[in-house]
């Protein structure tokens, strides 16, 4: 993931592709890997309350706990691609609790 960012990064400030394209893109990579984080969860809850013990529990677990380390990074990424409006709503939040 983090050698797809970096690829990503060097084709937008080469000219390659457009800014607007590169965020949109990995805007949806982090939505996909969310709502997949999400649906496994879920069936993982369903799975646990329901005592349903069957052979895809174990590839559920592990596909969620695969999603959600994809996830920290993916929220890094996001992090430094907004970084500027992230560091402005800081300075809103720490000024109006002055």
């Amino acid at each position: 993931m983090v050698g797809a960012y970096l690829l990503t990064l060097y084709l937008m400030r080469s000219g390659y592709i457009k800014g607007s394209v590169y965020r949109r893109l990995w805007n949806v990579l982090l939505t996909a890997g969310y709502a997949g984080t999400g649906l496994t969860g879920i069936l993982l809850l369903i799975f646990i309350r329901l005592g349903i013990k069957t052979a895809l529990n174990p590839s559920v677990t592990y596909w969620h706990a695969e999603l959600a380390i994809l996830m920290v990074i993916g929220t890094l990424i996001h992090a430094q691609i907004y970084w500027k409006p992230l560091k402005g709503m800081f300075r809103q939040l720490v000024r109006g609790a002055s």
